[in-house]
């Protein structure tokens, strides 16, 4: 799959007329609880050649290209750096992972330092906490519309975004990107890490549509970390410097190309 992967990036340089920057994985594989059928998530960080930025029209920001087992998705430097510019916590994650298919220069470096040094509180506790309420309720939530059972591993895409939440207010740091680092940083109740980790392992051995139970220990934990954090963000920060900061990197790729 890795050869099929690397295939795939030189085939849409190619196509696009592109250079691909850093390729990594994301979801589930990248989390730590893929199984054996999971796909493939790939994304990449791409740019053009510098002449096609000063035409009129601005070049197509974002890539996508999908197939049975393989997701591409790619953002232009541009997007790539604004995003950076909001803390743009996809982007992070995709900077954070333990999979890497390609990686060009030092761009990589520069971009996770830069995001160590200047990302914002604010947006990573609404993106998290945002995804953990949202799939909570689309999959965990009013039991008896769903039997009384849910797809199990959805517990596991409300855990993820709050365990990252909680590690971030926890350390004043980026979280990790593996569920399983991110738990370890957390301090809890050990029935509450037995039933985590059990959840994981069921995950990972391939029970990717097993319906269970409503987990009572789990939705009061999740219920109430949501609840609490809806009522504590903390304040906006701003970092004026940022965009030349940025600004200097992006002149410095485009003419590497």
């Amino acid at each position: 799959m890795i050869t099929m992967i690397e295939q795939s990036l030189i085939a849409l340089e190619a196509t696009h007329g592109i250079r691909i920057l850093y390729a990594c994985e994301s979801g589930s594989r990248a989390w730590g609880f893929a199984s054996d059928d999971s796909d493939y998530d790939v994304r990449f960080i791409f740019a053009y050649p510098r002449d096609r930025y000063l035409r009129l029209d601005d070049p197509r920001d974002t890539i996508e290209q999908m197939s049975d087992e393989l997701d591409f998705t790619g953002w232009d430097i541009r997007k790539a750096l604004r995003l950076l510019r909001n803390t743009n916590p996809a982007l992070l994650e995709w900077l954070s992972s333990p999979i890497v298919y390609r990686s060009v220069g030092t761009l990589h470096d520069e971009l996770v330092a830069i995001s160590q040094r200047f990302h914002a509180p604010l947006a990573i506790h609404w993106h998290y906490l945002k995804m953990a309420r949202g799939n909570f309720a689309q999959y965990i939530a009013n039991p008896a519309e769903r039997g009384e059972r849910v797809l199990t591993k959805k517990y596991l895409y409300v855990v993820n975004p709050l365990a990252k939440l909680l590690y971030y207010e926890r350390h004043h740091a980026l979280p990790p990107l593996e569920l399983d680092a991110a738990l370890a940083g957390l301090a809890l109740p050990t029935d509450l890490r037995a039933e985590l980790e059990q959840l994981i392992a069921l995950k990972r051995s391939g029970w990717e549509l097993g319906r269970g139970p409503i987990s009572a220990t789990l939705n009061a934990w999740i219920v109430a970390e949501m609840t609490r954090l809806q009522a504590s963000a903390p304040p906006p920060t701003k970092h004026p410097e940022l965009t030349a900061i940025l600004d200097e990197l992006l002149t410095r790729v485009l003419a590497e190309g």
